[in-house]
C-alpha cells in the first residue's frame, strides 16, 4: 500500500503544482516525462524504496554488505545502503571500487586514500551534492570515474577534478549540475570519453568549453536541456580537437 501510495504521489505530483507556476515556466514537465527520464526515474525509484522497506538483500561477502573480488582487487558495495566506505575493506590492491546505490553524501576522499591505486570508481545513484575542492586527490591514478544518478549533486568546484590527469572515461548523468566551465575539465589531459547526458539543468555551455581536453575522442551531451548557439562545436571548442570521433548532441538546438 505504502508503494502504491508514494508512486502516485509521483506520476500525478507535478500536475497538481502546475497550476502554481506561469505557462512558460512548464518546461519541466516535458522533461519529467520524457521516456529516458522516467525509465531511470523509476528504475532507482523502485531499488530506493525497495532499500528503505528492507526487501533488497545485501550482497553477501562481509557483515558491511559488500563484497571483495579478484584477489583482494575489487571490493563491490553495490545497493548495501552505506553511508560511508568500509575502510576496512579497502588496501593498495585495491583498484576496483564499485559503491552504486549508496546513501553517500560527499566524495569520501579520505576514505580513498587507503586505494593509492585505484583505476575504476562507480559513485553512481547515491546523494552527493557537491565535489569539493581537490575531492580526488588521493586517487591520482584514477582511469574512470561515474557520477551518474546523483540527483541532488548541483555543484563541482572548479578544482573538482584536480589530480585525475589519468582519467580515461567521465561520465556525469542525469544530474542537478547546471555550469560548467572550461577550468572543470583542463586537468584532464588523458580524457578520451565524456558523457554528460540528461543534465537538463545546463542551459549553456562556456566557450571552449573541452578545448583543452585534448584526447577527447567522444562526447555525449544529449538531453542536456537548452543549448543556444547556431556553431555550435566552434562554441565548445570542439573544431580544435584532432582525435574527436564521436560527437552527441541535444535533438534540439535553440538559437
Amino acid at each position: 500500500m505504502a508503494v502504491a501510495i508514494y508512486f502516485t504521489l509521483i506520476v500525478l505530483g507535478p500536475f497538481a503544482v502546475a497550476p502554481l507556476f506561469p505557462r512558460d515556466q512548464l518546461h519541466f514537465l516535458s522533461y519529467f516525462y520524457s521516456a529516458p527520464v522516467l525509465i531511470c526515474f523509476y528504475i532507482d525509484t523502485v531499488r530506493g524504496v525497495a532499500g528503505l522497506l528492507g526487501l533488497v538483500p545485501r550482497l553477501g561477502g562481509t557483515e558491511s554488505g559488500c563484497s571483495v573480488r579478484g584477489n583482494n582487487t575489487m571490493v563491490d558495495c553495490t545497493d548495501g545502503r552505506l553511508t560511508e566506505i568500509p575502510v576496512s575493506l579497502l588496501s593498495n590492491l585495491t583498484t576496483d571500487l564499485v559503491f552504486s546505490k549508496n546513501r553517500l553524501s560527499a566524495i569520501p576522499t579520505i576514505h580513498l586514500a587507503a586505494t593509492p591505486n585505484l583505476r575504476f570508481l562507480d559513485l553512481k545513484s547515491n546523494f552527493i551534492t557537491t565535489i569539493e575542492e581537490d575531492a580526488f586527490r588521493t586517487t591520482p591514478f584514477l582511469k574512470e570515474l561515474i557520477l551518474d544518478g546523483n540527483f541532488a549533486l548541483s555543484a563541482i568546484h572548479v578544482h573538482g577534478f584536480r589530480h585525475l590527469s589519468n582519467l580515461v572515461k567521465l561520465s556525469i548523468k542525469l544530474t542537478a549540475v547546471s555550469s560548467l566551465s572550461r577550468s572543470h575539465f583542463e586537468p584532464l589531459t588523458s580524457l578520451q570519453a565524456l558523457r554528460l547526458v540528461l543534465n537538463t539543468f545546463i542551459t549553456a555551455f562556456s566557450s571552449d568549453l573541452f578545448a583543452a581536453i585534448v584526447a577527447l575522442v567522444e562526447v555525449d551531451i544529449a538531453a542536456c536541456g537548452k543549448v543556444s548557439n547556431a556553431l555550435f562545436t566552434q562554441s565548445l571548442g570542439l573544431s580544435t580537437l584532432p582525435l574527436l570521433i564521436k560527437l552527441y548532441v541535444p535533438p534540439i538546438v535553440w538559437s
